[in-house]
């Protein structure tokens, strides 16, 4: 069930939708929201070496001190992510802002864009946000930027994908584009979701602990968009490590588990 709050602002945005007065609004909420920003995240290093060797762990090295800004990490991790977030979800007071990201993702700050900065104006822009996504997503969708499984092939969902991303070992400049950007979306990469936990706290939304790993961004993605939140994605500078996993043995419990739940939604 829709919250009331959430149902009646998605009616009159609608209504809005491309009007003068519609993008009045939009450019005027797109301002920095407030509160104290959490970044949630699990690794299997320890703490010290998460802090010396991981992407994420250097990334946030000058932001420890901040007053605005806790950091959360699971070391040493062997339970599902599903898990660790709801965890801090319900944790989480209406004011903060929270953001689930991989522990191999370098956050980036440039001259004229800070991760930190875009993360506070995204969330009030869109409910939840992303780096990469698709405007669409079919019931049997394998990923977010696939649109079909085929003989054992992954085929592009080219001309609905959104977004940016840095793929490497270090941060780049040099960013894949899928699609302009911002983007509402369907379907957002779970490398990195940010969003207000007021919304969370409206929508109930949670992550469903059944999926580990593979499928727990698409899973949640759907349950955001069935509760009335409306996902985006947004520039947020970053550099991943890991090109993704697709069609592990692992990657594919999930794919069927997620079917199974959704092949006929």
């Amino acid at each position: 069930m829709i919250h009331p709050y959430l149902w009646c602002r998605n009616v009159i945005r609608s209504t809005l939708r491309g009007s003068i007065l519609g993008n009045l609004i939009r450019q005027l909420s797109a301002k920095p929201a407030k509160g104290v920003v959490h970044i949630v995240s699990a690794t299997r290093l320890s703490e010290a070496e998460f802090w010396s060797k991981s992407a994420l762990g250097k990334s946030l090295l000058d932001y420890r001190s901040r007053p605005d800004l806790k950091i959360y990490i699971q070391f040493s991790n062997a339970e599902g992510l599903s898990i660790i977030y709801n965890r801090y979800i319900d944790a989480t007071n209406d004011s903060d802002i929270l953001v689930f990201v991989h522990d191999d993702v370098w956050l980036e700050s440039h001259q004229d864009l800070n991760w930190l900065d875009s993360i506070r104006i995204g969330v009030n822009y869109f409910d939840v946000i992303g780096v990469a996504g698709n405007v669409r997503l079919g019931p049997t969708q394998p990923a977010w930027l696939f649109r079909s499984l085929e003989n054992s092939q992954f085929v592009w969902d080219h001309g609905y994908l959104t977004g940016s991303v840095g793929h490497g070992k270090k941060p780049t400049l040099d960013k894949d584009s899928y699609g302009p950007v911002p983007m509402e979306c369907k379907a957002l990469d779970g490398v990195l979701l940010a969003m207000r936990g007021i919304n969370l706290k409206r929508s109930r939304l949670h992550f469903d602990a059944r999926f580990k790993f593979h499928f727990y961004d698409l899973d949640f993605c759907r349950e955001a968009t069935k509760r009335g939140l409306v996902m985006g994605t947004w520039m947020i500078p970053l550099t991943h490590e890991s090109g993704g996993s697709f069609g592990t043995t692992s990657w594919s419990e999930g794919f069927n588990s997620y079917l199974e739940k959704w092949s006929k939604a």
